[in-house]
């Protein structure tokens, strides 16, 4: 599974909840972490922290427990472990197809 980072609120959205909306998305500031073609979301850990000098909070992904425990050490928090797509509903974000369509302009995705 694919999964967007927001900067600014510091959520995760679920790429398939905004199926062929990538372009309006990174309109909206949602971030693409894996990459192009790259579904694998299960294979990563996806980490924030919140920059307090830039008021955003930054991701990080990890394909390691260990890298994964450092960063946790470091302040990081966890939004998504390794080896599972469950992500708790506190770093979800939904986008309603209507959000989806107001942004675009009304054009159909």
């Amino acid at each position: 599974m694919k999964f967007y980072f927001h900067p600014e609120k510091g959520k995760l959205l679920k790429a398939h909840k905004a199926w062929a909306a990538k372009e309006i998305l990174e309109a909206l500031g949602w971030i693409d972490l894996f990459g192009e073609k790259n579904y694998a979301g299960q294979l990563y850990s996806i980490l924030r922290l919140y920059n307090e000098d830039k008021c955003l909070y930054e991701s990080k992904t990890v394909s390691t427990k260990n890298k994964e425990m450092k960063l946790i050490l470091k302040g990081w928090e966890s939004m998504k472990p390794i080896g599972t797509n469950d992500v708790s509903e506190e770093f979800l974000e939904t986008l309603s197809k209507e959000e989806l369509l107001l942004t675009a302009g009304g054009v159909a995705i």
